[in-house]
């Protein structure tokens, strides 16, 4: 079955999930954001999965030994919650994003002269 976001995103397709990686330093992880939890939550409601997903792991060590290892993933354990969200690379870009169009802005408005008091023009 295909981990899915709300927005029909397969997860499952991408590369280091459906190939696999050829090597993963010890303790190393791999972070993916999978969906927004009030979309989330509705989506996979709407599918059934009150009791989140199921994620199977395996992989093999330098011997050639195979391991797996199971994980439930629930984001219903967070729903009304009031979780806090951290600022990231993407609201760094959005604010610089703005400074450079109130820039933009403030800087293709014809310049005024000003006027000081006592001096005629």
């Amino acid at each position: 079955m295909p981990i899915e976001s709300s927005n029909g995103f397969v997860l499952s397709d991408l590369p280091y999930f459906k190939y696999g990686l050829d090597f993963l330093p010890p303790n190393g992880e791999i972070t993916c954001y999978w969906d927004e939890l009030d979309s989330l939550l509705p989506f996979l409601e709407s599918k059934d999965l009150k009791n989140g997903i199921h994620v199977t792991v395996r992989y093999k060590d330098l011997t050639g030994d195979s391991y797996h290892s199971q994980w439930r993933l629930n984001p219903f354990l967070y729903k009304d919650t009031r979780l806090v969200r951290r600022k990231g690379i993407v609201d760094l870009v959005n604010a610089v994003e703005r400074l450079a169009l109130s820039k933009d802005e403030t800087s293709s408005q014809a310049p005024v002269p000003e006027q000081t008091s006592g001096q005629e023009s």
